[in-house]
């Protein structure tokens, strides 16, 4: 036998092929179709496919979305806005660059949209937009970009260029490593990129990965940020016939169709761990003895049980949104500065999602004449 299937150095593209599996990678790739800036989190145990996924969904949208910009960042090696900026900066320079539109017109855009004049010119001279050899040198952090603030600029500045700026940052988690206030800085830099995007109506998708106790870090450390979560995708243990799936693409990739797994050991195996990560470790073992005592067929496989961790729940809604609801629960017809005000939250934000609320049918927007402002409702209970 090659390379064990179920091996950690099976090749990358190898791995997110047969590990990605289908429901949360489809709720993925849902939420990219917006026109909307969107703050999503993908949240699972270690082991459960999320980095896969946004290595597929990263490919998938640089590949076959020639108006889009995906990147993809590991805060494991970053842990601050500088870091993400050279994650950015770098897979420009290796190919994205030439996904940017290069219209003159988008310097006026930049413009109108509030971005600082040497964010401007950092991608145009004048009104001719410059070429990647050109700008190489100038992305050097320090050089043009030098702050936390220049790169939230430069991030809305790319989102210009493009239809859709999609920013994956993984193993978030790592930031717990940090000391809490340097946390809080890190987590408070990305949550104004997420409010510049909505103020400037930039159309920015941020997703992060969070396994579930990190996630209750970020709600002790910067409930501010949390509560601006628009989708929460939940990478749960797949179903037994998921992991069915996962396991015969692994050895068809490998050329070892050869070895079969009966029912009753992908069962145990599938019952007794909690991760798609922890089943791999167990069948490669096994796969290793059958291959040891030239057996094709894996009737037997010895597995330390662990104890199997409850499902995550998922949350219909967005923090926020709970708070607009309660509002208009207590008094409808109400106009936007009103739930602004009620709400005690910032005005843009809250306009947003109102909109998409409206969008959703969850509540109801009504304009009696073209010059009223328009007043919002439950949607159960539609104003005639």
């Amino acid at each position: 036998m090659q390379e064990n299937p179920f091996a950690d150095t099976v090749p990358t593209h190898f791995a997110i092929a047969a590990t990605v599996y289908t429901n949360p990678l489809q709720q993925l790739q849902k939420e990219t179709k917006t026109k909307r800036s969107k703050l999503m989190f993908a949240v699972g145990d270690y082991g459960n496919g999320k980095s896969h996924a946004l290595e597929r969904l990263k490919n998938d949208i640089n590949i076959a979305e020639s108006t889009k910009l995906a990147i993809y960042s590991s805060a494991f090696a970053t842990k601050t806005l500088r870091g993400v900026y050279e994650q950015i900066a770098s897979e420009l320079m290796s190919g994205k660059y030439d996904k940017l539109d290069n219209s003159s017109d988008n310097r006026t855009a930049m413009e109108t949209k509030g971005i600082p004049e040497k964010i401007v010119n950092l991608f145009y001279r004048d009104n001719l937009f410059r070429s990647k050899e050109d700008v190489r040198p100038d992305l050097q952090f320090g050089k043009i970009v030098s702050s936390s603030v220049d790169v939230i600029n430069f991030i809305c500045a790319l989102s210009v260029l493009v239809d859709q700026f999609i920013l994956m940052i993984d193993d978030i988690e790592e930031a717990a490593t940090l000391d809490r206030n340097e946390r809080k800085v890190f987590f408070g830099y990305l949550r104004g990129l997420y409010d510049q995007a909505v103020r400037g109506d930039h159309n920015i998708l941020v997703l992060l990965t969070f396994t579930p106790n990190k996630l209750k870090l970020l709600q002790a450390d910067r409930l501010d940020f949390y509560e601006r979560m628009d989708i929460e995708i939940d990478f749960k243990k797949p179903t037994i016939k998921e992991i069915i799936d996962i396991v015969e693409k692994r050895l068809e990739i490998s050329g070892l169709e050869k070895y079969k797994f009966t029912d009753k050991v992908l069962k145990e195996t599938y019952e007794n761990t909690n991760s798609i990560r922890d089943m791999f470790n167990n069948l490669r073992k096994a796969l290793d003895i059958a291959e040891a005592k030239g057996e094709k067929k894996i009737n037997e496989i010895e597995i330390k049980k662990q104890k199997v961790t409850r499902p995550l729940e998922i949350r219909g809604s967005k923090p926020a949104d709970d708070a607009i609801l309660a509002v208009l629960k207590k008094q409808e017809g109400l106009l936007a500065g009103d739930i602004v005000k009620s709400t005690g939250k910032s005005n843009p934000w809250i306009r947003h999602r109102l909109a998409d609320l409206v969008k959703e049918g969850i509540i109801t927007k009504q304009q009696i004449a073209r010059n009223k402002p328009a007043r919002y409702y439950l949607a159960k209970e539609k104003k005639e």
